[in-house]
């Protein structure tokens, strides 16, 4: 069932329409809680509409369940320089 909806959530993404895939990954994260990759993905998202705060919180949650990847990384990086 979530298969469909974080395809369509990345190929929106894929496509610079973030907006419709932020509401794929919202989906997909109401489905599943748990699931890490929505998050992370849904992060993105944020990230490309400039809603920094959503992004951080995403990111942070994607951490939190064990969702750590290349972008995460960097924008964790990102952080700690500024701190």
């Amino acid at each position: 069932m979530l298969r469909p909806i974080t395809r369509g959530g990345r190929a929106y993404g894929n496509l610079g329409k973030n907006k419709k895939a932020i509401s794929d990954f919202t989906k997909a994260i109401k489905i599943n809680p748990n699931y890490a990759k929505a998050f992370n993905n849904r992060a993105a998202g944020y990230f490309y509409t400039k809603n920094y705060v959503k992004s951080w919180q995403d990111v942070l949650t994607a951490e939190k369940l064990g969702y750590n990847t290349k972008f995460t990384r960097s924008l964790l990086k990102v952080q700690n320089k500024e701190i």
